[in-house]
């Protein structure tokens, strides 16, 4: 009896314990970072809005924002191994394939379009100049040097009547522009949204340059370090179709994606009611991507041509 008593008052402990043992909650796995580089504008929008809204967390994404000055520091960080994705014209991220760097487009941003145009060409309010013509051997400023807001100006010109070949062109980043064409420092300045009504007190509108390659495709891309593409595909499958997620999400949502972008970027509530707001692409179009391609070999921001389908990067099946 002693010994059966010795055996239930066992069992009785063990049953006891078992609620707790099935109660302890598992170990929940430790987000994975990924590091995403910017330019402090309304195209960089989608990561903004994702980290708002929780859903890189949700998907167990620790996203850390960088943000640099212009394209072109975007994508050496992200052939350096410094940053795992980054935002930048098609022009750099072409020509980082010439040199065979590995980085490729994984999904576009903010678009460009000739019904809602964000990058414009400004001279001063009191500016003598009217036409392409009129900007002959005149100095205008640009956020980089061989990135598509210049030649897409030297594409401007051109057609216009120009010659692209006598401007002197001046790097200026963004913020400084209108401070610029105020002082007459530049006769001209090819801005982005939020920027460019920002200075609308002191200059005015002579152009919209992106025109002039294509009325529709990405003003900016997403892409992403070769070497990471391949260790991370999943990752970077997710961090896709949560761009994805939320282009739709802010097309559709004007007043919260703005109360957001104020946050990250610092716009003023006056300038964000009168800006042209960013649309973003849902998915990326190589005949676009190609047209970009295109303007960049012919203006020297690539070296030779590239074939679009080659820069695109397309997510693993299963």
């Amino acid at each position: 009896m002693h010994e059966r008593f010795l055996d239930r008052r066992a069992a009785l402990a063990l049953l006891a314990a078992a609620p707790a043992v099935l109660a302890r909650p598992a170990r929940a796995a430790a987000p994975t970072t990924v590091r995403i580089g910017v330019q402090p504008v309304e195209s960089a929008g989608q990561t903004f809005y994702a980290k708002d809204l929780g859903w890189f967390d949700q998907a167990g994404l620790d996203v850390q924002i960088t943000t640099l000055s212009n394209g072109g520091a975007l994508v050496a960080a992200v052939i350096s191994g410094a940053l795992d994705i980054g935002l930048s014209a098609v022009g750099p991220v072409a020509q980082g394939a010439v040199k065979g760097l590995g980085v490729k487009i994984i999904a576009p941003a903010g678009m460009s379009l000739s019904t809602a145009p964000t990058d414009v060409t400004m001279v001063a309010l009191d500016s003598p100049i009217k036409t392409a013509a009129d900007l002959t051997g005149k100095t205008i400023g640009v956020n980089g040097l061989g990135n598509v807001l210049m030649y897409a100006t030297q594409a401007w010109i051109d057609k216009n009547g120009g010659n692209s070949k006598s401007i002197k062109w001046l790097e200026l980043p963004f913020p400084s522009m209108g401070a610029a064409i105020a002082a007459h420092r530049v006769d001209a300045a090819t801005f982005a949204e939020p920027y460019a009504s920002a200075s609308k007190s002191v200059a005015r509108v002579l152009a919209y340059p992106m025109d002039a390659i294509a009325l529709t495709m990405p003003a900016t891309t997403w892409f992403a370090n070769g070497n990471w593409l391949q260790q991370q595909p999943a990752v970077a499958a997710k961090v896709v179709e949560i761009l994805r997620r939320t282009a739709v999400w802010a097309n559709g949502h004007r007043k919260e994606s703005g109360e957001i972008l104020m946050r990250y970027t610092k716009i003023k509530p006056e300038t964000l009611a009168m800006m042209t707001r960013s649309t973003y692409g849902l998915d990326i179009v190589p005949s676009e991507i190609q047209a970009l391609i295109d303007t960049g070999v012919k203006y020297g921001d690539v070296d030779r041509e590239v074939k679009a389908a080659d820069i695109i990067w397309k997510a693993p099946k299963g």
